[in-house]
């Protein structure tokens, strides 16, 4: 019973570390007029992780993994 009870929870503890992922939220502005860039293109650099902003430069992308990453905006004109 000891051992099961341990096994059962080492398979909690593992899976709880596998899983950890986060959300990485924000806007993006134009540096000069301080205006919302809507529908620009931000992305995590290496990655095929990012998103699109909305029409007030705001955007979400999920289930990032833990680690270290550079945001990247770009839109077409800019």
């Amino acid at each position: 019973m000891k051992n099961t009870v341990l096994l059962l929870l080492l398979l909690i503890i593992s899976s709880a570390v596998i899983a950890q992922t986060g959300n990485l939220r924000g806007n993006v502005y134009d540096k000069d007029t301080g205006e919302p860039v809507p529908f620009s293109n931000v992305y995590l650099q290496g990655t095929t992780f990012g998103a699109n902003t909305d029409i007030e430069g705001f955007f979400t992308i999920t289930n990032v993994p833990v680690g270290d990453y550079q945001l990247i905006s770009q839109y077409i004109g800019y």
